[in-house]
């Protein structure tokens, strides 16, 4: 059984959303951020639980497979096709520092100046 949660911090009023396959009212939850926020003020919580299903997470991931944006909808082969000769087509840049070929936006992310073989970067 999969359940989806709200937590609210007694203390400020902080919500936390999760999911779990665990007992929800067990589970403390495992956002980071939330966990920074139960060492600071302590598992003052009231749980709320907003949906529960049957279905296993595989299932529910299938279901969601490749429509997460289209609400069900799938792009034709046609389409598909279209981008996926764009992204072969893609001109690559080689990074000086580690001489490796990347595509335009990883390159200007994380190589160029900003490669970790660049010592010179500040």
């Amino acid at each position: 059984m999969i359940y989806l949660y709200i937590k609210m911090c007694n203390h400020c009023g902080l919500k936390y959303l999760g999911q779990t396959i665990q007992d929800p009212f067990k589970y403390k939850g495992s956002g980071k951020y939330w966990k920074n926020h139960i060492k600071i003020y302590g598992y003052d919580v009231t749980t709320k639980i907003i949906f529960v299903t049957e279905e296993t997470k595989i299932k529910i991931a299938e279901k969601l497979k490749g429509n997460t944006h289209f609400k069900g909808h799938t792009h034709t082969e046609e389409t598909k096709s279209i981008m996926r000769e764009r992204q072969l087509n893609i001109e690559h840049i080689l990074c000086i520092f580690c001489n490796k070929k990347f595509k335009p936006a990883h390159f200007k992310r994380w190589h160029g100046k900003n490669c970790k073989e660049n010592y010179h970067a500040s």
